[in-house]
């Protein structure tokens, strides 16, 4: 689900399979990640969590005290440096992974960085409002 409705509004996706609950929250900036502000929404993201295995995933820069801060609390914490293509890149990279474990045919780099781009598409139009999304049989 994006932008679920449980979660007090923090969790930005939800789903759930065999092994558990998931939620997370993405924040971008072009500004600085300082721990106080992180510490702030992991410590929001853990009162708004029952049962859900949290991830706050940040793109940006850094402060220095971020270095090695892989969790505050139940709350596991991933740094991406804000970097789109390298980012869009890594996407179809690991699209094709997933594709290629499934049985199925990856296709070109190019053909995956499409379908990415195509992913993206679907998830902005998605974020507007609130929705489950389901896989197509």
């Amino acid at each position: 689900t994006l932008e679920p409705d449980e979660g007090r509004d923090q969790f930005d996706f939800a789903w759930h399979d065999a092994n558990g609950r998931y939620a997370v929250q993405v924040k971008s900036s072009v500004n600085q990640f300082t721990l106080p502000d992180v510490t702030r929404w992991a410590n929001a993201l853990q009162a708004a969590r029952s049962d859900e295995q949290c991830k706050l995933i940040l793109l940006g820069n850094f402060h220095r005290k971020m270095e090695g801060v892989a969790a505050i609390d139940d709350v596991s914490i991933f740094q991406k440096n804000l970097d789109l293509d390298g980012l869009t890149n890594e996407a179809a990279h690991l699209l094709g992974m997933f594709m290629e474990t499934h049985g199925q045919y990856a296709g070109t780099a190019a053909q995956r960085e499409l379908g990415v781009h195509s992913l993206m598409g679907a998830l902005l139009q998605a974020a507007t409002h609130r929705c489950n999304m389901r896989p197509r049989r």
